[in-house]
This record gives C-alpha cells, sequence and structure tokens, in this order.
C-alpha cells in the first residue's frame, strides 16, 4: 500500500480534491471561478470558526490553459 510513503496532508489534499469544472459542467469558466473563490472563502470560514488551531486552509486551484478549476483542503505553514 502507498500510504507508507505519503505525509497525512499529501492524503487529506488528494482526498478533499473536488473538480469543480465538472460539477458545474457547461458553466461558463469565469463564473465558476466566481463560484469556487466563494466555496473557499466560506471553507475558511468554518474552519477558522469553528477548529481555530487547526492548521488546514481551502486551496483553489486553476488551470488557466485546461480551463479546469479545483477546490481541495491543505495543510497550512507553520
Amino acid at each position: 500500500m502507498e500510504k507508507a510513503n505519503k505525509s497525512n496532508g499529501e492524503i487529506s489534499y488528494w482526498v478533499n480534491l473536488i473538480d469543480l469544472t465538472s460539477v458545474f459542467e457547461g458553466v461558463d469558466f469565469q463564473v465558476v471561478l466566481s463560484i469556487a473563490e466563494k466555496i473557499k472563502t466560506s471553507w475558511n470560514k468554518e474552519l477558522n470558526r469553528d477548529y481555530c488551531g487547526y492548521n488546514a486552509q481551502a486551496c483553489l486551484i486553476k488551470e488557466e490553459e485546461s480551463r479546469e478549476i479545483y477546490l481541495t483542503l491543505e495543510l497550512k505553514e507553520k
């Protein structure tokens, strides 16, 4: 099993990865990007409010060339 080679942060990153482009298939890239920014902001507010001290944050991944947008959780730098 590959878990031995992966940190908890790496596993969390991939497990929580959401392809918003697929969720909003057929919707304009800029509209999906706007939605993604709002979701990211909301998640980060919730994490800070309910889990203050936990070192996770929402992260937006924007692939301009392929027109794909992803959202995930990642560990904050300490």
